[in-house]
């Protein structure tokens, strides 16, 4: 077979016949990330969610089609609910809600001052509920240890995101202590 007679997927991955499948059948396109959160934030809340989903592996991601940033939730019993986790129903495709106005709550100028602590507590929720994605179609984890799951997996993907920076802020953490003391009081 010469060159000229080749699909341009052939030679690559598991061969069925004539043509060939890509060699990560669980490549997933782009994913719809909508913003719907009505207030500026010190840095773009889009990019840092691309960003953010680079550190986890395609196959947790499959089947998630979008991630919605909002302001807050309308039902009463998710108004205080920092993200949710929408599985498939019907026809609707699995979706990450997360209320960005729960998460900063009415007062960005902390953001302003440290604009990290709001990206890490961002990609804190962000990995939770990409936990209970990642939970709900690989393991068969009951309902009660679902939040346990989410949690560790949350806390584990956002370690791995930002190693970087954890070497940087080491001389800041006396510094960091103290605003944060300042703040509780």
């Amino acid at each position: 077979m010469g060159g000229k007679d080749r699909h341009p997927n052939q030679g690559t991955g598991r061969k069925t016949g004539k043509f060939a499948f890509p060699a990560n059948p669980l490549t997933i396109e782009i994913m719809k990330i909508i913003n719907q959160y009505s207030r500026r934030l010190p840095f773009n809340i889009e990019k840092l969610t691309r960003k953010l989903l680079k550190a986890v592996p395609n196959e947790h991601l499959v089947g998630l089609d979008s991630i919605t940033l909002m302001d807050e939730f309308q039902q009463n019993k998710y108004k205080n609910a920092l993200g949710l986790y929408r599985k498939k129903h019907g026809l609707q495709p699995a979706r990450i809600e997360i209320a960005l106005g729960n998460i900063y709550g009415t007062s960005p100028f902390i953001l302003c001052l440290i604009p990290l602590a709001g990206k890490l507590l961002y990609a804190k929720v962000l990995f939770h509920e990409i936990g209970h994605h990642y939970q709900y179609f690989t393991h068969s984890v009951s309902k009660k240890e679902a939040e346990g799951f989410a949690e560790n997996y949350g806390k584990r993907h956002t370690v791995k995101a930002i190693k970087g920076w954890l070497y940087v802020l080491r001389p800041l953490r006396p510094a960091i202590r103290w605003i944060n003391s300042k703040l509780d009081d």
